[in-house]
């Protein structure tokens, strides 16, 4: 449900204009779906059902009868900034920030003198009592700890903003270990808070999130921005688009402020979540029906990077129609290197991905008269 009204002096809210855009691959394209007129201020409508294993990022859209090239989005920033739901996962590793679970709060380097990370019950600041700018509570519902960016309003009772807010400097949070090895298709789901718009110098500061798949000797950046959000909010990514995934996989935040600005941020309700293996061609390497002398070796490189000339040996006892195709974690179709009748024998089969391919894990698959094969691909 959508809620939407004009309130301009001239001209009116166009309804037939109010919208709901959704992606299943990241953002790359939208689809569309008008929503009903429901009547007053709400429209309604259904994104149509998506396969297990999908992220969905959505917004909503709208404009007026004097101009309908202006356009009002929800969120405001949409779709640099999105709202989002998953579909078909389920929980693996889960910290709610109630106990300390072996975070660190700081590194060496950091040059923040106040607003430090700390686990602790947050204690509200504002201007404006219903626009916190550190949040009065945490996101857990039945919880009461989050990390935030310094706490000292609570035993000043306080609600000055620039009272222990990031100064000086930056702040770095990092995770313990989530182990990853044993997934299918993982996920990550932090809740985060982050305001830098409240005070002098507002949209200056950065907020700065990374991940690392060896135990933190290199870091993948995650988000860059300086977009504050309102209140606790959802961040999603999938985990192979980044990083391989392994036992040795680690999560860093770091909020910073050089410029005198107001700068808050919160972190709470880390989740590594698994999805369903959407292909049972998925499987780490299958063999259905398979005649002796049928294989698919293992591509090489692998891992390889996205500009890689991949190779893969085949070998039929027969001949026949073959296929091989690269496919993505969600069962799709990237591409089809080979589409045609083979005469049995060896050979090798060469193909480059197209421009666009996130790093992640993708998969081979052979079909011929003789069964079906998949191998795994790694892309760094």
């Amino acid at each position: 449900t959508v809620h939407a009204k004009y309130t301009g002096q001239v001209g009116s809210l166009d309804r037939q204009s109010v919208k709901i855009f959704y992606s299943n691959n990241s953002g790359r394209t939208y689809s569309s779906i008008s929503l009903q007129d429901g009547g007053g201020d709400s429209f309604t409508g259904a994104i149509p059902k998506l396969a297990s294993g999908s992220i969905v990022k959505y917004y909503a859209t709208a404009s007026t009868s004097l101009d309908n090239t202006l356009t009002a989005t929800a969120p405001l920033s949409a779709p640099a900034n999105t709202l989002s739901f998953i579909v078909g996962f389920h929980q693996r590793w889960f910290d709610d920030a109630e106990k300390d679970n072996g975070w660190q709060t700081s590194l060496t380097t950091d040059k923040a003198t106040t607003g430090l990370w700390t686990r602790a019950v947050p204690y509200g600041t504002y201007s404006n009592p219903s626009d916190f700018v550190q949040q009065d509570t945490d996101h857990t519902p039945t919880g009461t700890m989050c990390y935030v960016t310094g706490n000292a309003n609570a035993a000043t009772k306080s609600r000055s903003i620039s009272l222990d807010d990031v100064d000086n400097g930056s702040t770095t949070l990092t995770s313990p270990s989530l182990a990853a090895s044993n997934t299918t298709n993982p996920l990550v789901r932090y809740w985060y808070y982050y305001r830098n718009d409240a005070g002098s110098n507002p949209g200056a500061s950065v907020w700065q999130t990374f991940v690392s798949g060896n135990g933190g000797k290199t870091w993948r950046p995650l988000q860059n921005t300086i977009t504050s959000v309102s209140g606790w909010t959802p961040f999603i990514f999938r985990l192979s688009d980044y990083v391989v995934p392994s036992d040795k996989v680690m999560l860093r935040f770091i909020a910073t402020d050089n410029t005198g600005a107001i700068v808050e941020a919160g972190i709470d309700d880390i989740e590594l979540l698994d999805g369903p293996n959407n292909s049972d061609s998925l499987a780490a390497v299958a063999v259905r029906a398979g005649q002796s002398g049928f294989a698919l070796g293992t591509p090489y490189p692998n891992p390889g990077s996205v500009q890689s000339v991949f190779t893969i040996p085949i070998s039929l006892p027969q001949s026949g129609h073959v296929l091989l195709q690269i496919k993505n974690v969600l069962g799709e179709t990237i591409q089809t290197p080979i589409d045609t009748w083979k005469s049995g024998g060896s050979f090798l089969a060469q193909w480059q991905f197209p421009g666009g391919i996130a790093a992640g894990v993708y998969w081979a698959e052979l079909q011929s008269v003789s069964g079906l094969i998949v191998q795994r691909i790694v892309i760094k």
